[in-house]
């Protein structure tokens, strides 16, 4: 596989990669995640294009909300915590069992919260639905094995991603096969509703058992302590509160739509939600790999650690415009062929939601930096700009346009948290002027060149 990848290389990059380690081992790992979230998303696109049609908009749309109620509480048991474990395990792998054993009790206890959470606001929003309530519980259970995601900041760590790749795209294709079969039995609601947890226990389950076989012990021995616990939680709560704030004004507006419009309505808008969102793990994907090398490019010079970060800015920028143009022209086409009239009206949703891709894409490259330079609090409060705007715009716009209102309001507050609140504070304004510098086409031609 190394080689194969290695040779799709043109000469001259590969004899330039060679001379420089770590730059070539951030590109083959990222190789190998650009493989496994590919194939998650063939897979669970083309599984998802099947059970929505299977479902129709108002199941999909019951189910759309149970997720989305759960992912709002998500930062209850992740709690900012990803990228301070990679942080410090690249800083401090002596640390390693304190600092696993620590993050993984934080999670646990979190996790617990965020079902008791979720379990107390349907039954606000929704008394007395008990159909409701049991979905909400199901999904709860799964974020239980999701603790073991430390396992995978572990890998994250040193840059090591073909392990996490393997556990996650085999799940991924079980739990496919299973839904497949489901819609041939003509299975009810609720059967899907129980893939989620199925999902997330049988990812848990492949990080222990490579987890294992890399470190080569028969016996976890991950130590929490105290101290460690109130270091990692000092350092995280900022980045727990952007989370929040993020997961907010990522899914808030299908909650609300659900609540204000319907289950038929949200089920239309989640089919966009999930095209337009079907990328998001790139710019993601490519952080991971790049996060260890620009944290040691930081230490050793200035000058290179903010040419690495021009430079994903610049190709983040072109690779995020061009698609987004490409799916606004295709999206009526893109949404009947995989979804059917049924779903027509998520066309126009497309076509506007697609473009709030650029921000994610600068807004992942900028937050990066921001946990390298320690200024989380940037990151919250950029990410709290966009969620005053989301929610603001969203109860002007949802109950007069929908989802296209819903759409406008993503794509806007988006714009703010992931480049305009960026001028806002000291920290960052020089990261707010590097974005605007990523769009001049002569960074492009350059790249081509």
């Amino acid at each position: 596989m190394r080689r194969f990848l290695r040779k799709l290389r043109p000469s001259a990059i590969r004899a330039n990669i060679d001379q420089r380690r770590e730059l070539k081992s951030a590109l083959f790992n990222t190789n190998w995640i650009f493989l496994g979230r590919i194939g998650n998303m063939l897979v669970a696109l083309g599984v998802g294009v099947w059970v929505a049609r299977y479902l129709g908009p108002k199941q999909y749309g019951t189910m759309s909300y149970c997720v989305a109620l759960l992912s709002l509480l998500s930062v209850l048991s992740t709690l900012g915590l990803n990228s301070v474990i990679i942080r410090d395990l690249v800083r401090e792998p002596s640390r390693e069992p304190q600092i696993m054993g620590s993050a993984l009790l934080l999670k646990f206890v979190g996790t617990l919260i965020q079902g008791g959470a979720a379990v107390a606001v349907i039954t606000i929003l929704r008394p007395g639905d008990t159909e409701y309530l049991y979905f909400i519980a199901i999904v709860a259970v799964g974020y239980l094995f999701k603790v073991l995601d430390i396992i995978d900041f572990w890998f994250q760590s040193r840059v090591e991603a073909k392990y996490i790749v393997f556990s996650q795209l085999s799940s991924t294709v079980f739990v496919g096969a299973v839904k497949v079969g489901l819609i041939l039995l003509l299975a009810p609601l609720v059967a899907f509703i129980w893939m989620a947890p199925l999902t997330m226990a049988l990812a848990a389950l492949g990080f222990v058992i490579f987890y294992k076989a890399r470190t080569k012990t028969k016996r976890i021995s991950w130590k929490p302590k105290v101290a460690t616990m109130k270091s990692l939680s000092r350092d995280s709560w900022p980045l727990a509160l952007s989370a929040l704030a993020m997961v907010i004004y990522m899914k808030i507006d299908q909650v609300m739509i659900g609540q204000m419009v319907g289950e038929e309505a949200l089920g239309t808008y989640s089919v966009a939600v999930r095209l337009s969102e079907a990328w998001y793990f790139l710019p993601g994907a490519v952080a991971i790999s790049i996060f260890p090398a620009l944290i040691r490019s930081r230490e050793k010079c200035r000058k290179m650690y903010l040419d690495r970060l021009q430079t994903l800015f610049d190709i983040f920028f072109w690779f995020s415009a061009v698609v987004a143009l490409a799916v606004f022209f295709l999206s009526g086409f893109i949404v009947d062929l995989l979804f059917g009239v049924e779903y027509s009206g998520a066309a126009q949703i497309l076509s506007l939601h697609i473009w709030s891709g650029i921000f994610v894409f600068m807004g992942v490259a900028s937050s990066r930096y921001l946990v390298a330079e320690n200024l989380m609090k940037i990151s919250l409060y950029r990410t709290l700009m966009g969620v005053i705007v989301n929610l603001g715009l969203n109860l002007f716009l949802i109950p007069e346009y929908g989802g296209v209102g819903a759409a406008w309001a993503t794509l806007i507050s988006y714009a703010v948290s992931g480049w305009l609140a960026n001028l806002f504070f000291s920290g960052s304004r020089n990261i707010f002027f590097m974005q605007l510098n990523s769009i001049n086409p002569v960074n492009l031609k350059r790249y081509l060149s």
